[in-house]
């Protein structure tokens, strides 16, 4: 996402705080003066713009809902791993600062059952925020880790 703000002394900046498309409704009320109704999800992102905080999000969910493949997916990116839940299908994992194609799957791999784990978690408590209805398929995959 590239945004110009002219309130904000940020020029040319990266910034890796993790942000949901929807932010930018909330984003718009904020510039606007408007109080951001309690249904909005979004968080608005002028404090990251502006005052250069960070929002504290842990990661973010993504969801397909089948339209392209065979089977629901859910994704739950941080800012170092990317992992995507399959619901019939094989799951996967990605170091996404030492991988950024996602070439090496490594949700099987050993190695990193602690953080898939405390991944799954995290997505799935998102999930059951939400009222996913995928979320009692993932609580299945971390008791098996």
């Amino acid at each position: 996402m590239i945004i110009k703000d002219p309130n904000s002394d940020r020029v040319n900046q990266e910034d890796d705080n993790l942000v949901y498309l929807h932010d930018l409704t909330s984003t718009v009320f904020d510039l606007a003066n408007q109080k951001v109704p309690e249904s909005f999800e979004g968080q608005s992102i002028l404090p990251i713009m502006r005052q250069h905080q960070d929002n504290q999000r842990k990661g973010v969910l993504g969801q397909l809902a089948g339209h392209f493949v065979y089977f629901e997916q859910r994704m739950w990116r941080r800012k170092d791993y990317k992992l995507v839940f399959n619901a019939t299908d094989v799951c996967e994992l990605y170091n996404i600062r030492n991988d950024p194609e996602e070439m090496h799957n490594l949700f099987y791999d050993p190695q990193y059952n602690s953080i898939k784990k405390e991944m799954l978690e995290e997505m799935r408590a998102e999930m059951k925020r939400l009222n996913d209805p995928l979320e009692n398929w993932v609580y299945r995959i971390i008791d098996e880790i």
